[in-house]
Parts: C-alpha cells; sequence; structure tokens
C-alpha cells in the first residue's frame, strides 16, 4: 500500500471522514459496501471506475456514492498522486440529512454521481474537513454525533441546491406534475394517473421527462414509491405488506424483486439493519 499521507476521524459511529494521498503505484481494489460515502478530490488527478464505466475527476470534483455501487480509484496517466477527502455515513444518517434538505418526494439517487465544486465551495469544504480531522476524538459524545452530521449536510446542501439549479429550466406544467405526483395518492395510482394529469401526450410527457430528469414516468414512480417504503421500514412498525400495498405495489413479489434490485437486501433485511429506535 503505497498511501503518503492520511489522516481520520470518526464522529459517534455515524459518519468516519478521512484525508488520504495516494501514488500511482496504488489500486484500490474494486469494491462496494453497505453504507453511502462521498470524496472530493483535493490535489492531483483520478481514474475512477464506477459500476464498470471509467471516468477521470480532477480537483474539485466531488462525488456520491450509493451503497450497491461498485467502484475503484487509481491515479490518471499524467499525475503522480492524488489527495482525497473521503467521508463514510450509516444508511439511516444519510437518508435522514438529505430528507432534511430535499424537497418532498425527491430520491437519493437524484444528486448520485459527479458533482464539480466552485473555488468558492471547494475552499469551504476543505475549510470544513480540516476543522474536524484536527479535533480530539469524539467519538461517542454528542458533539461528536452533531459535528458529524453537520459536515455531511454541508455536503449535501452544495450538492442539492446544485441540482435543483440543473432543473431551473424545465418547463412550468412539468414542474407542477412532479409535484402533484408526490402525493400518495397520486404515485400509489401509478403512470395513468401521472398522464391524466398532465393534460399531454404519453410521447409528449415521457420525452421531457427523458429531457430534464433523464428518466421514464414508470421510473420516476417506481422512485416515490421506493422513497416512502424505504421511509416506512426505517420510521414505521408496518408490516412489509402493508408498506407494500400503501405504496402502490399490488404485487408483493414484485416489490421483493424491485426493492433488493435497488438496496441489495430484502425489506425485512434492510428494516433489520437500519431501522430508527425512537
Amino acid at each position: 500500500m503505497q498511501l503518503i499521507f492520511g489522516k481520520s476521524m470518526l464522529f459517534n459511529g455515524e459518519v468516519y471522514c478521512t484525508y488520504q494521498e495516494w501514488n500511482r503505484n496504488h489500486v484500490f481494489e474494486e469494491h462496494n459496501h453497505d453504507f453511502f460515502e462521498f470524496f472530493i478530490v483535493r490535489s492531483g488527478v483520478c481514474r475512477h471506475k464506477i459500476n464498470g464505466l471509467y471516468e477521470t475527476l480532477l480537483p474539485g470534483d466531488m462525488y456520491f456514492i450509493r451503497p450497491r455501487d461498485t467502484h475503484l480509484l487509481t491515479c490518471a496517466e499524467n499525475s503522480e498522486f492524488y489527495g482525497i477527502y473521503n467521508c463514510n455515513i450509516k444508511p439511516d444518517v444519510f437518508l435522514q440529512c438529505f430528507h432534511t434538505l430535499a424537497a418532498p418526494g425527491s430520491g437519493v439517487d437524484d444528486i448520485m454521481g459527479k458533482f464539480r465544486l466552485t473555488q468558492v465551495q471547494l475552499e469551504r469544504m476543505q475549510s470544513v474537513f480540516e476543522q474536524r480531522l484536527l479535533q480530539q476524538p469524539i467519538n461517542d459524545s454528542p458533539q461528536g454525533k452533531v459535528t458529524g452530521r453537520l459536515l455531511l449536510l454541508e455536503a449535501l446542501g452544495m450538492r442539492i441546491q446544485n441540482y435543483n439549479c440543473d432543473h431551473c429550466n424545465e418547463p412550468a406544467w412539468l414542474q407542477s406534475l412532479l409535484a402533484a405526483m408526490r402525493q400518495k395518492k397520486n404515485y400509489q395510482a401509478g403512470v395513468t394517473r401521472l398522464f391524466e394529469l398532465s393534460g399531454r401526450s404519453r410521447e409528449h410527457v415521457s420525452r421531457c421527462m427523458r429531457q430534464y430528469y433523464g428518466i421514464s414516468p414508470s421510473e420516476y414512480i417506481l422512485e416515490l414509491r421506493l422513497n416512502n417504503a424505504l421511509s416506512q421500514l426505517l420510521y414505521t412498525n408496518l408490516s412489509v405488506e402493508q408498506i407494500a400495498y400503501e405504496n402502490g405495489f399490488r404485487n408483493l413479489a414484485y416489490f421483493y424483486v424491485t426493492f433488493r434490485k435497488r438496496y441489495q437486501v430484502t425489506p425485512a433485511q434492510y428494516r433489520k439493519n437500519y431501522k430508527v429506535s425512537k
């Protein structure tokens, strides 16, 4: 392992932060994990493989990764080393912080992937990480819990704000339509209701959703249903069957298949691993 420099901090068992510098002789093994992750390239140039696709990451690039994603990092050919700030977050903590900031009905998949920080944002995140990493160990203290979550909220705030700006030019009718579909009675009814509320042809609606969101109407409905089901698994005592039917899944087997495909575990396993205690 060719680690040039590293330092780390664990915040209350919820958020684990590191700063690492690696030279070109080091290659992370391709891997996935059971937590959310984001990292920021501070220096050097990285070659990133994510779910089988390669891309180049430069200083100022921030990347959000889901538990089910598979990835690895190496030095790019024109770089001798790279340095990254990295943050690993328990799923329930990540989801709580995300839903604190995101619009109702928004899904975490919306913000995954690469985001280019401005110079001001990069300097701000560097300052935040350095301040946190220089603190004395506070692993199990209430202060540690707050500190770790504040760091995550800072990063999420930048990403969500950027995502919202990406879609600020979408037609007003499409914004209103998707806002209406976030109501349970509508996403329970499915794509038929979406097309009814749009007042436009199926082809036009589908084309606009692809253009502005990169998603089909049926994929959007599925995302809304899974997001609410995930929340109910974490925060309620409803049975898995009740949750499935409440969110418009008329076939319990289909709910299990789609949930497992998305989160790599069954609904019951997810609840067992991450349910929030009251």
